[in-house]
């Protein structure tokens, strides 16, 4: 699992490329509780041969209009989220480790428990059985002592 994920991680990077770009108009991210921390903005960067290219990311609060930004984007010029690093890869890994560790051991259980009640109702079925057979010849021993 975390080869796959790192191998993941590793071709994002290859893919993306971090760009200088700058604010044109951003809006407060609707959110939860507390503060926000990021607005979504329109933003605009200019590429190699100096096209211009505009695209919408998240950005720093703070972050005004004309204010330089770092942006991700990929090969075709498309806006995306930072690449992985290999610390959230690794998290992810282990994250996905723990889950599916933590399923095959509640089938485990699960299989053991199911197995426990029914290997104690056959016991209990088979003692009554021995019970009905025996116990009427031993009862009347005893009472005809």
């Amino acid at each position: 699992v975390r080869s796959g994920v790192l191998e993941r991680a590793q071709a994002q990077r290859h893919d993306r490329v971090a760009v200088t770009a700058v604010v044109e108009e951003s809006s407060l991210v609707p959110g939860g509780q507390g503060v926000p921390t990021e607005r979504v903005a329109t933003v605009r960067w200019r590429d190699v041969d100096g096209t211009e290219h505009t695209g919408v990311t998240t950005v720093p609060v703070a972050a005004a209009h004309e204010d330089p930004v770092t942006v991700w984007i990929t090969a075709g010029g498309r806006v995306v989220e930072a690449p992985a690093t290999t610390w959230d890869a690794t998290a992810a890994a282990l994250l996905v480790a723990l889950l599916v560790g933590a399923s095959v051991a509640l089938v485990v259980w699960s299989l053991a428990e199911g197995f426990a009640r029914w290997t104690s109702r056959r016991y209990a079925e088979s003692w009554q059985a021995d019970w009905d057979r025996v116990g009427p010849t031993w009862t009347a021993r005893g009472h005809g002592a």
